[in-house]
């Protein structure tokens, strides 16, 4: 009989079920899903878009770099030509697209801004480029040139930011507690880029973006500020870019989620049908285990009395439908185990089938009741034929038995040459029986056990008779006979993993000595 779990076992398989069953905690865990599989794809997304943006980024602080000392000198000079060289060879970038430098006071000395560009600018009706955007480039170069140090911490805090920005500066935030970053050298630190604009509208503007950096001139006295430099970029590439990647993020999480919620309501009506089969399973088996015999059975025997003791180890998941039942008749012993063929709950409803004609069943010889009950499989629908082990044991110990080839009868405590030997049935195989039928005979000595085992599959003999033996002779001391079943079924399940999906029936005939 199958072993009563432990209270943990038990409460977890109630509580598995209880969720299985639970529309809430489904619920839930399809938002959970759903939410980390936004989430991922919505990172990589943010990620992408501030990777495009940083190109523009990275121009613009190269740019501002490389002209903030070759500007100088010719700024100190009023050197238009040489001035003119170096912002024509900037204005070459398909993004940069304006160019103004300063003096110390903020007063512009040279502008410039790319003549294809400005007429492409005028087509969107907001005037021409310095006019719509003069306030904010005096604002930025008075910024960086009077007050730098404020002009940047008004820049990082500043609320005309989108969601990308504000993600790209909260992951700065997050590793900066983690790794200290490398300090940029004095003059690169200086260099201001400017990506968080608001239009007339006081709304946010990403059409536009630039680099700023002061301008220093170096002398034995030290260092002494000549002026201001701002590089404009257009960024109507770079947004066309990441409207692409937005619209292709939002593919991707509608795709993967619709797969996550179809692949989630499909698995669950299927685990949903599982656990319906499963609870049919469990009430098949439940009615097998509570229709065979739980309790020893004893017939006396010159004084003492032959103990018969037998259990079914029912597989955990299949319904198997192997039945073991005992009896008393005429003074002597009868043990039945029957194994239809295959499982489900066909097998159970054969199964008890075979037991009820049994128990019906008066004392007969064994081949009869063998064809008795091979006849009774077809009695019900969906009829299989049945394994069968039949024995008789007298109360001398002397026993015959009727098994089939799938079924072992072991003598415990004596010479492998005394073992139970199996002679092939002369007679015709009753229909509703799995063949080949075998005869056995012999005596149990005293102090002696008759183990019978099936398990719906050949065992090894040879493997199976020492460690059964073993476990038995380990066992064979105490007072409670199911013990020595248990260690010989956990021994079985152990060594054939492969049967999982069997029931073992296991009977031991215990002669006392």
């Amino acid at each position: 009989m199958p072993r009563q779990p432990s209270r943990f076992a038990a409460w977890r398989a109630r509580l598995s079920e209880r969720l299985a069953h639970s529309s809430q905690f489904f619920l839930l865990g399809l938002i959970v899903a759903c939410g980390v599989e936004v989430l991922v794809d919505w990172n990589q997304t943010l990620f992408e878009v501030n990777v495009l943006r940083d190109q523009i980024r990275q121009k613009g602080l190269n740019y501002a770099g490389i002209l903030e000392r070759a500007i100088v000198d010719p700024l100190v000079r009023r050197d238009h030509k040489m001035l003119e060289r170096l912002a024509s060879g900037v204005l070459d970038d398909e993004d940069a697209v304006f160019l103004r430098v300063v003096d110390q006071s903020g007063k512009t000395v040279y502008e410039r801004i790319d003549q294809r560009f400005e007429l492409d600018y005028l087509r969107r009706g907001k005037g021409s480029f310095g006019d719509h955007y003069g306030h904010w480039l005096d604002r930025d170069l008075r910024g960086i040139l009077f007050d730098p140090d404020g002009f940047k911490q008004r820049l990082s805090a500043s609320r005309y930011r989108d969601l990308p920005q504000i993600y790209n500066d909260v992951l700065g935030q997050v590793v900066g507690w983690f790794v200290t970053p490398s300090p940029l050298p004095p003059l690169r630190a200086q260099i201001v880029y400017q990506d968080r604009l608001r239009d007339e509208n006081r709304r946010r503007d990403d059409t536009t973006t630039w680099a700023l950096v002061p301008l220093l001139t170096e002398s034995a006295t030290g260092s002494s500020q000549v002026g201001a430099l701002l590089i404009a970029f257009d960024m109507s590439r770079v947004n066309g870019s990441v409207r692409t990647k937005y619209l292709k993020g939002l593919g991707m999480i509608v795709f993967f989620v619709a797969l996550i919620l179809i692949q989630s309501i499909t698995a669950r009506r299927d685990k949903l049908r599982l656990l319906d089969v499963g609870r049919r399973y469990a009430a098949a088996k439940l009615a097998i285990f509570d229709a065979m015999r739980k309790e020893s059975l004893s017939l006396p025997s010159d004084g003492s009395s032959l103990t018969i003791t037998g259990q079914v180890d029912q597989a955990k998941e299949a319904v198997d439908g192997m039945v073991f039942d005992t009896r008393i008749c005429d003074g002597h012993a009868e043990v039945l185990v029957a194994d239809p063929d295959g499982d489900g709950i066909d097998a159970a409803s054969i199964g008890l089938h075979i037991l009820k004609c049994f128990r019906a069943q008066g004392s007969l010889g064994l081949d009869v009741q063998a064809g008795l009950l091979g006849a009774a499989t077809t009695e019900i629908p969906l009829t299989r034929p049945i394994g069968l082990l039949l024995l008789r044991v007298e109360p001398s110990g002397s026993f015959e038995a009727l098994l089939g080839e799938k079924t072992q009868l072991l003598l415990f405590d004596q010479p492998v040459t005394e073992q139970p030997r199996l002679l092939p049935m002369e007679s015709e195989l009753p229909p509703g029986i799995v063949g080949p039928l075998y005869r056995s005979s012999g005596t149990i000595p005293l102090g002696s056990t008759l183990l019978c085992m099936s398990a719906g599959r050949e065992l090894p003999e040879e493997r199976a008779r020492d460690e059964a033996a073993l476990a038995a002779t380990l066992r064979a001391q105490e007072s409670n006979p199911e013990r020595v079943l248990d260690e010989v079924a956990a021994w079985l399940r152990r060594r054939y993993p492969s049967l999982r999906d069997n029931d073992f029936a296991i009977v031991a005939i215990r002669r006392p000595s």
